[in-house]
């Protein structure tokens, strides 16, 4: 093999390198864009994840509102509207008694008077006769 052959031989395989590094040259390039990609891709999930964070955090700063809001209802439901019930349905039982006398009451009343009512009749009758 002549010098010539080998030069051509060598510049050759130095063509083939060259060629498979352009190659992997493409695909190192090709490789970094998609990794750019991904790294916006991260960072937009990190945004979306911060937001997210923030609103579950003013979400259970709400939910702690509003669980103290619910135990202030349900003390004054228990010291003050249900005491206050009991008071009034106290104020009815002794009104309820009270008309209950007072038909008992009227009751007789009307039955005197009815009875009054008869004996006037009959009076008027026997003086009528007379």
């Amino acid at each position: 093999m002549t010098d010539s052959q080998k030069l051509d031989l060598l510049l050759d395989k130095v063509f083939l390198i060259d060629t498979k590094v352009d190659s992997l040259d493409s695909r190192v390039d090709s490789f970094e864009s998609k990794l750019n990609s991904l790294e916006n891709k991260v960072d937009s999930l990190e945004s979306k994840v911060d937001s997210l964070e923030s609103r579950v955090s003013l979400l259970e700063h709400n939910m702690e509102s509003l669980k103290s809001e619910v135990i202030k209802t349900n003390l004054l439901l228990e010291n003050e509207t249900n005491r206050n019930i009991k008071i009034i349905a106290e104020g009815h039982l002794d009104l309820s008694r009270k008309l209950d006398e007072s038909i008992k009451f009227s009751t007789e009343i009307k039955a005197r008077q009815e009875t009054h009512e008869i004996y006037i009749n009959r009076h008027e009758r026997m003086l009528s006769a007379l």
